[in-house]
C-alpha cells in the first residue's frame, strides 16, 4: 500500500546523493527499553545501546521514511543486527531490484545474509567501507563513508519520529512486557500510524481535526455507548427483523430477474406494488445524497429498527418526527 519497488527506484533516482541512487532502503536495528515479566534470565535481555533491558527488531524503512518489514522482536543481549538480519527470509520483501543500506554492524554478515536469501547478491548492500589491517582509509573512501553515513541516518529520524509519536518507543519509557506477540502487534501497529502519517503529508493530503485526534496526548478510543440516540441498528438484531430484511432483498431480486436481458431500466425504478410502511423517522446521518435514516416499521417494535437510504424501497411515511 505505502511502498513499490518501481516508486523507490524511482524517488531514489531524483532524491538521493549522487553515489547512492541506486539505495531504495535501509535495515537497521531499533531496541526498545522493555521488561519481559516471565524472563528466567533478565540479563539477556540487557542493551549495550539503551544500558538498560530491552527487545531488539530488525526495522526496514524505504527511501521515503515508509516502514515496510520488521523481524521478531529478540532479547538485545545475545541478538546482533547482523544476526537477526541472516535469519530473516528477505523474499517478497527486498526485490533483486532493490538495494538496503546497512551500517557498519552488517558487514561481517553479508554472507551469511546471502546463503539465506539466494534471490540477492551483494550489489543489493551497501554499507561503510571498512579500512584493512595496519592500513588506512584514503580521503575519497573517507568522504564517501562520511556522506553514506549522513544519508543512512534517515532511518535514525525515522526511529525519533516513531518514540516522538508513540511515547513507549522512545528508549526512555520502560514497558512491562507479558507477551512478546503482544508487544509485537503494538509496534508494528505504531509503525502503521506512522505509515498513514508520513503518506498523508507526502500526498499532501489536507487533514481534517478528527483526522488527528489520535496523535493528541492522552487520546484513547471511546469505550462506553454512544450518546446519541442514533444507535448502531446492526447490535441485537431479532430472527424477525432478519426476516424483515430477507423479505426485501428478496423483493428486489425477484424485480431484478423479471427483467428481459435486453431491458436497460434500472431495477430501482421498476414499479412494484407493495409499499413499506415507515411508521416514523426517528434520526438521519450522513452528506445529502447518501443520507441514511433510522426509521420505525409500522407494525414492528422498536427493536426492528433499521438504517435505510432514501430511494431504495418505494415508502409510505406516516410520520417525520426527528428529523
Amino acid at each position: 500500500m505505502f511502498s513499490s519497488t518501481k516508486a523507490r527506484v524511482l524517488c531514489a533516482m531524483v532524491n538521493n546523493p549522487e553515489r547512492f541512487k541506486h539505495v531504495t532502503m535501509f535495515i537497521d536495528g531499533h531496541d526498545t527499553r522493555a521488561s519481559y515479566l516471565n524472563a528466567k534470565d533478565h540479563g539477556m535481555f540487557y542493551s549495550y545501546k539503551l544500558k538498560k533491558s530491552g527487545f531488539r527488531t530488525q526495522v526496514c524503512v524505504d527511501i521515503n521514511g515508509m516502514v515496510l518489514f520488521l523481524s521478531r522482536s529478540a532479547p538485545c543481549r545475545d541478538n546482533n543486527d547482523g544476526t537477526m538480519l541472516s535469519q530473516m527470509d528477505l523474499r517478497n520483501r527486498v526485490s533483486p531490484t532493490d538495494c538496503v543500506g546497512l551500517d557498519g554492524g552488517y558487514t561481517l554478515f553479508i554472507t551469511s545474509i546471502l546463503a539465506g536469501n539466494e534471490h540477492l547478491a551483494k550489489h543489493n548492500f551497501v554499507h561503510p567501507i571498512r579500512r584493512t589491517r595496519n592500513g588506512d582509509l584514503s580521503s575519497d573512501e573517507l568522504k564517501y563513508n562520511e556522506v553514506f553515513g549522513s544519508f543512512r541516518s534517515k532511518i535514525e529520524a525515522v526511529f525519533g519520529e516513531l518514540g516522538h509519536l508513540c511515547n513507549r518507543f522512545d528508549g526512555k519509557s520502560v514497558i512491562k512486557v507479558g507477551d512478546m506477540d503482544g508487544f509485537e502487534l503494538q509496534l508494528k501497529l505504531a509503525c502503521l500510524l506512522l505509515n498513514m502519517k508520513r503518506f498523508v503529508s507526502l500526498g499532501q493530503v489536507s487533514p481534517q481535526p478528527h483526522h488527528t485526534s489520535w496523535v493528541q496526548q492522552d487520546f484513547d478510543f471511546p469505550g462506553t455507548a454512544p450518546t446519541s440516540s442514533f444507535v448502531d441498528d446492526t447490535v441485537g438484531i431479532s430472527i424477525a427483523a432478519k426476516d424483515h430484511d430477507r423479505e426485501i432483498i428478496e423483493e428486489l431480486q425477484r424485480s431484478l430477474l423479471s427483467l428481459s436481458m435486453d431491458d436497460d431500466t434500472n431495477v430501482l425504478e421498476v414499479d412494484q406494488p407493495d409499499e413499506y410502511e415507515v411508521e416514523s423517522i426517528i434520526a438521519h446521518r450522513g452528506p445529502k445524497r447518501r443520507r441514511e435514516y433510522l426509521v420505525k416499521w409500522v407494525g414492528y417494535d422498536s427493536e426492528h429498527n433499521q438504517s435505510i437510504i432514501m430511494g431504495l424501497l418505494p415508502l409510505k411515511i406516516i410520520s417525520m418526527r426527528g428529523t
